[in-house]
């Protein structure tokens, strides 16, 4: 979720450069050299997307000269043209936006998978539980902290236990409190 909201983040970020700099006219004057401050729109938004902590702070800080020189030597961009960027970036951005949603569902999904055994196995043999006794789901619940979530193990009896499970890289620890 956390990379979701990054991206999201950097998105707007070149969303808003790129509207910004089309709205005041900035763009690559032919005339100057070459360089980061002398670019186009397109390559400031693509830019904040790639290097979003270098080029987004360096065209806020940048951006009354810009203007500035803008005014001397206005860019103009196309009402359809700066639609139509505008219009891919935010199809683009959606797009991720909508896969880190499903990323994040995804992965929910198998560490509830995964945890389902782990909590039948400490049921067994740390609990002493009868064998009969097992998980048939994890529900993982809200974060309490970094990679740690409270979550619910559903037994094939009926009852509900309230357990911990951590993710640590690629393993999964689980721990039922035994106030329970």
């Amino acid at each position: 979720m956390f990379g979701v909201m990054i991206w999201l983040i950097v998105s707007i970020s070149a969303l808003f450069v790129y509207y910004d700099a089309t709205k005041n006219k900035i763009g690559k004057i032919t005339e100057e050299k070459s360089g980061i401050l002398n670019s186009s729109a397109e390559a400031w938004a693509i830019t904040t997307l790639l290097l979003w902590i270098v080029a987004f702070p360096l065209y806020l800080i940048n951006r009354s000269k810009l203007i500035e020189k803008a005014k001397q030597h206005p860019q103009e961009v196309g009402k359809n043209k700066r639609r139509i960027v505008l219009g891919v970036i935010t199809v683009l951005v959606f797009l991720f936006l909508l896969n880190g949603v499903f990323l994040t569902s995804s992965v929910k999904s198998s560490v509830e998978k995964s945890a389902k055994p782990l909590v039948t196995q400490i049921l067994h043999e740390k609990l002493g539980a009868n064998e009969t006794i097992q998980c048939v789901a994890v529900k993982l619940g809200e974060e309490f902290a970094k990679n740690n979530y409270h979550a619910v193990g559903i037994l094939n009896n009926g009852n509900n236990i309230r357990i911990t499970v951590q993710l640590d890289k690629d393993q999964i620890f689980v721990n039922i409190p035994l106030d329970q």
